[in-house]
Parts: structure tokens; sequence; C-alpha cells
């Protein structure tokens, strides 16, 4: 009988010890260091070469690509996801000086997607391209391949009317970083300009040293009235 209660007891040890387990609530984890994201400001230098078909010029191009870009910098678990924009210029300089003026967004991880219109002029003629891109990228490298889709005045420029590839390599050196908040999109926040906080800056500099008195309560008011009254 004794040997009985004893295990009736044990196992009544042992059930409060789960159930005390088990009502123990988690303490959430505080997010690692590497989860972090970064908005940058920075410098594109490039390089590219451009293939040609048309029957007059089977050359390939060589430019230069130098310009700025806005980009946003996720650091993870297995590596930096990165979206950006840019703004550049991609300069030929051969027997027939030709400048491209490019706008275009990239997203990558590994892969690399992008997107980018450019428009080619020698001064004389002009020649606008759109470019999808595809290929490797890794924080601030890319390196893709891109097909320029014809648009208006392709036939205008016959030094640019068969030149379809591209393959472009990137470097972007960063100048400017500032840490941003995880919980918002990428999309949101690179075209998010703080002019809102830059007024409030403003108006916090204008009201330095400035005494505001505080309110007075309508209570008060009433009572001094009232004493007005029977002065």
């Amino acid at each position: 009988m004794k040997v009985i209660f004893a295990n009736i007891a044990f196992l009544s040890l042992i059930g409060t010890g789960c159930f005390e387990a088990v009502g123990q609530t988690a303490e959430p984890h505080p997010r690692p260091a590497h989860f972090e994201r970064y908005l940058k400001t920075e410098i594109l230098t490039g390089f590219g070469l451009q293939t040609s078909s048309y029957k007059g010029d089977k050359s390939t191009r060589r430019y230069l690509e130098l310009g700025m870009a806005r980009s946003i910098h996720q650091l993870g678990r297995h590596g930096p996801v990165s979206m950006g924009v840019l703004l550049a210029e991609e300069i030929h300089l051969g027997e027939k000086e030709i400048y491209g003026t490019k706008i275009g967004m990239y997203t990558h991880y590994l892969l690399d997607l992008g997107f980018s219109a450019v428009y080619y002029t020698d001064f004389q003629k002009g020649n606008l391209k759109l470019r999808p891109e595809l290929g490797v990228g890794l924080g601030a490298v890319r390196i893709v391949g891109g097909y320029n889709i014809p648009t208006i005045q392709n036939k205008a420029f016959p030094e640019l009317t068969r030149s379809d590839g591209q393959l472009s390599i990137q470097l972007l050196l960063p100048v400017k970083r500032k840490p941003v908040s995880t919980e918002q999109p990428f999309l949101k926040q690179l075209f998010k300009f703080n002019y809102g906080d830059r007024k409030n800056t403003l108006g916090r500099r204008r009201n330095r040293g400035v005494a505001i008195a505080a309110p007075v309560p309508a209570t008060e008011g009433i009572r001094n009235r009232s004493v007005d009254k029977w002065i």
C-alpha cells in the first residue's frame, strides 16, 4: 500500500512540473545583429561591352559608366539582399563618341534582375533603348547581360540600329550609409525622402530659446473673475 501511495506522489510531482513548463511563456529573442538594413547613397562605376550586328559596323563597343545610385541593403542569415535605383552616363570614346544617359532599377540576391532606359546620342542623332537585364549580383557588385529593345528614332542612328546585346559590370561605392527599420517595405524606404523630418528640425530650431507659457485652466480663470467681482 505504501508503495502505491509513493508511486502516486511521484507521478503527481512529475505532472506538476510538466504543467509548469507548459505554462511558462517563452521570452522573445532579440533580433540578431546580422538582420540589419541600411539605406545607401553610392557612386556607380562600371564597364560595358555592346555587340553590333549592323552590316556596316560589326565591332564591339566599349563603354565606361559613371553615375549615382540609391539602394537598400538587408543583411540576412545567408547574405545581403539589395534593391536600388540608378542614374548614370555610358560613354563610348572611339572614332565616334557616343553618350548614353541611363536611368534604371535593380534587385539582387545572387540572381540579379534589372531594367534600364538608355538614351544614346552623338549630339546629332538620338536613339532610345529599353534594356531588361539578367545576371548575378551580391552587395555592391553587379554583372549582368542586357538586351537592347529598340524604340523611337531607331533607324535614324544606324550605328545603334542593331546594337542588341550588352554585358555590364558595375561597382557601387558607398559615400553615405544609415540604418533604417526592417519593418517597412523596400520600395517605400527606397523612394522616401525625409522632408517631414527636415521641417520638424527647422521648427525646433526656430522655437529654440523661446519660452512657451503654460495654458491656464478654465477653472482658474473663473475663480479669478469671481475674486475681481467682490474686490
